[in-house]
């Protein structure tokens, strides 16, 4: 259901209009001139003076002069209602129709939508127009009344007769969605839809750029026509319209103009253009990341009530993105908001908050609490969380990877990617089946890798290659590991830069591999890192830099890369892109021979031999420095 419309109350000489907005109206109409000689132009101590002795339209101007505040009266809205009351009370057709708008704004009484629909209904059954489409629109959205949509359809087609354009609209979406009393039928939507737009009614004007756009009432799929209306309608400020051209834009990879529409839609305060905004700001689309600004409008969204928006600012609170640490209280409470209103993925990250104890009390049972509810709701998310609880026997969970497998298989049957990925790894090993199924492994994988879950991608890329589970195919695995290298996957990277390097089943691109391999490197992927490392005292890909290799090869052993282990012992005891260091090159090849490898340990040995009994207690302090800082990283 769209936004309200601005309230107006019925006055005479006022002159008629409709709000842009297509639904709630509270519509205006011009007032005969007088029922009697009493009206608001008469003297203020003749109004009172009848308005008190019970003349209904003494009473109603009285109202006016309140609601004006003319003839020296201060504007009091309460006093002016409080005289509609009366006045409606004794049959005064706009009286009972402004009585209708006190009680829907809670103005000099306690806001009643049944009572506002009941003075309404008395009015439009007296023959007032808006009044008239105010009970279609009651009847439509069940305001202070049970939905009727044979009822709406009734009194909408009575407001169209007295050239209510706004009725129309409502008719006409009553038949855009259809329901069991009267079935769908979008040709005749479309109809009511272009005469109204054909009036320059803004509602109808968007509906019939949606109807281009989405290709509805059998209509072929035209942008050009739906920029076409959308503009039209954006051009009387109608707020969807704003947030339609944006879309459009973003659709066609416009980015500046998708940014730019969609920053003039927030800007009109309309919630789903806010949290639109706020993400092309955190995403960097259209516009330069902003985490402050994305943070600002998550903000504003979820105030109004946006539950996306709720869900999208507690996630942004719990990791402090755009603020100066991380918020789990704040986190907890628009979790909490949107969950209450039954937002189920805002149920998991509640339900993990409890059990974790940030932002509130750790509870095992709140948290499984919240967990069923989203389960209930069929959250993929949901089964995924418990089946990682089940593998950690976490929360409460008694350790079971067979409940995690079953849960991960009802995440994968909702859709979850990474319940897809976490069925074909299981598959994968078979230890839970008897037997590894690499067909029926592959199959699970492809589906999360065609939701570019990374993860997936490289490992049916890995497949493709290798012929596991699948046929091999070269051109397909070179197409996932560049989708996953695209979204930064390390070891997608990895790969892809040494096929580059080989220049076998892709063209050799030196440059382009160096980066990637670089990236993977930075991110923290230890294999990459070793890789770059002899990239670096190579010197066939890149310049030689035994000093960089150092460096590289120093955060790759302290992950436990047993090759660069080795590779940094020889360093330091040669003295190769660092000051020779025979005792850290000792503690290094030490550190590699417990994997047994004779090479190693033959290295090992070797400088053994070139330390004192003194050297050797020195290098035992440092390979224990070394295991403490290699334990701590394991921690993390």
């Amino acid at each position: 259901m769209e936004a309200k419309h601005t309230i107006h109350f019925a006055v005479t000489l006022l002159v008629a209009s409709l709000s842009v907005e297509p639904v709630i109206t509270y519509a205006q109409t011009p007032v005969p001139k007088a029922e009697t000689s009493i009206n608001q132009l008469a003297p203020l101590a003749e109004v009172k003076a009848a308005a008190e002795q019970g003349d209904r339209n003494a009473q109603f101007a009285l109202a006016l002069k309140y609601l004006n505040g003319s003839d020296g009266l201060n504007i009091d809205p309460n006093k002016g209602c409080k005289w509609f009351i009366s006045a409606a009370e004794q049959g005064h057709i706009l009286a009972q129709y402004n009585a209708g708008i006190c009680y829907v704004e809670g103005v000099g009484v306690v806001k009643n939508p049944k009572t506002a629909f009941e003075w309404f209904l008395k009015s439009a059954n007296q023959g007032n127009p808006e009044s008239i489409y105010n009970v279609a629109y009651a009847y439509h959205y069940g305001e202070g009344t049970k939905v009727d949509l044979m009822q709406a359809a009734n009194w909408y087609e009575k407001a169209m007769a007295k050239n209510n354009i706004a009725a129309m609209q409502g008719l006409a979406l009553i038949y855009n969605s259809g329901s069991a009393e009267i079935p769908k039928d979008q040709i005749k939507a479309l109809d009511l839809f272009k005469k109204a737009a054909d009036q320059n009614y803004a509602p109808a004007q968007y509906m019939m750029g949606l109807y281009y756009e989405k290709g509805w009432a059998a209509l072929e799929i035209n942008e050009k026509l739906a920029f076409d209306w959308y503009n039209k309608s954006a051009a009387q400020n109608y707020k969807k319209a704003f947030q339609a051209i944006a879309l459009l834009y973003k659709n066609q990879k416009s980015w500046p103009e998708y940014f730019a529409w969609i920053q003039k839609s927030a800007f009109t305060g309309l919630p789903e253009a806010q949290l639109e905004l706020a993400i092309a700001f955190r995403d960097g689309t259209g516009t330069a990341v902003d985490s402050k600004e994305s943070y600002k409008w998550f903000l504003e969204a979820a105030k109004q009530g946006f539950v996306e928006a709720q869900f999208e600012l507690g996630k942004t609170y719990k990791k402090g993105t755009g603020l100066d640490s991380p918020n789990d209280v704040q986190a907890f409470k628009w979790f909490t908001e949107a969950a209450k209103k039954g937002y189920a993925p805002a149920m998991v990250e509640l339900a993990q908050l409890y059990w974790e104890g940030r932002g509130v009390d750790q509870s095992n049972s709140y948290g499984r609490s919240w967990m069923e509810k989203a389960m209930e709701k069929k959250e993929p998310e949901a089964y995924v969380a418990v089946a990682k609880a089940y593998q950690l026997g976490h929360a409460g969970f008694d350790r079971s990877e067979q409940k995690a497998f079953e849960n991960y298989v009802k995440a994968a049957q909702l859709g979850s990617p990474e319940g897809q990925y976490q069925v074909g790894m299981y598959y994968s090993d078979g230890q839970l089946i008897g037997h590894p199924d690499e067909k029926e492994a592959f199959k699970w994988l492809q589906y999360a890798a065609d939701q570019n879950n990374q993860e997936a991608l490289y490992e049916v890329a890995r497949r493709y290659e290798d012929g596991v589970g699948i046929a091999v195919d070269k051109a397909k695995a070179i197409k996932a590991y560049h989708i996953a290298s695209n979204q930064g996957e390390p070891r997608s990277q990895l790969r892809m830069g040494k096929l580059l390097i080989a220049g076998e089943v892709i063209d050799k691109d030196l440059p382009r591999a160096l980066n990637l391999i670089k990236s993977a490197a930075t991110s923290g992927y230890a294999p990459a890192q070793y890789d770059l490392a002899l990239l670096y005292l190579d010197g066939k890909v890149t310049e030689k830099n035994p000093t960089e290799a150092v460096k590289w090869l120093e955060l790759s052993a302290y992950q436990g890369m047993t090759e660069a282990q080795y590779q940094l012992g020889l360093a330091y005891s040669a003295g190769l892109g660092t000051k020779e260091d025979k005792i850290k090159g000792y503690a290094w090849l030490s550190l590699a021979a417990k994997s047994a490898n004779q090479k190693m340990i033959k290295a090992r040995d070797l400088q053994m031999k070139k330390l004192n009994k003194d050297e050797m207690n020195q290098a035992k302090v440092f390979l224990d420095n070394i295991n403490s800082k290699m334990l701590n990283n394991n921690k993390k």
